[in-house]
């Protein structure tokens, strides 16, 4: 079971078991991964983990084993972005398989040019997964 949580931008948390902080928390440490602090990498919170997989990997399947995980709750900053969504999909992806493909590596690439607003003039948005959640978050709004 996968309780989520929506909290204030900027509130630091520090680990602990079975959670997961994501793109909130003010540190990059296993179990809590945010790039909003000043020690942090020039990346975004989907791109930390796959740069960093061990990140989440350490924290919640301790020695390479599928941790027993009855409840798992997944923290993030109130009106999560696209960087909030995309690093709860990979962070599920990275626990259910151990690992990110290709194809995950490229969401969080594609995810970090979203979060740094240096997506490609030439790329035409309008087919875009990040175009697709304004449009779903502007309905959501009405």
């Amino acid at each position: 079971m996968i309780t989520y949580s929506f909290v204030p931008y900027g509130q630091p948390f520090d680990p602990a078991p079975n959670r997961l902080v994501l793109d909130v928390g003010m540190k990059t440490v296993p179990g809590v991964i945010d790039h909003h602090h000043p020690q942090a990498e020039p990346e975004c919170t989907a791109s930390l983990i796959a740069v960093h997989p061990s990140l989440v990997l350490d924290h919640l399947r301790p020695g390479g084993r599928a941790a027993d995980l009855d409840a798992l709750t997944i923290i993030t900053h109130r009106l999560p972005d696209f960087d909030s969504l995309a690093s709860i999909f990979l962070s599920l992806k990275l626990l259910e398989t151990g690992r990110l493909d290709p194809v995950l590596e490229r969401i969080a690439a594609y995810t970090k040019l979203v979060d740094s607003a240096t997506l490609p003039s030439t790329l035409d948005l309008a087919g875009t997964p990040y175009a697709i959640l304004r449009a779903l978050f502007a309905v959501a709004k009405k």
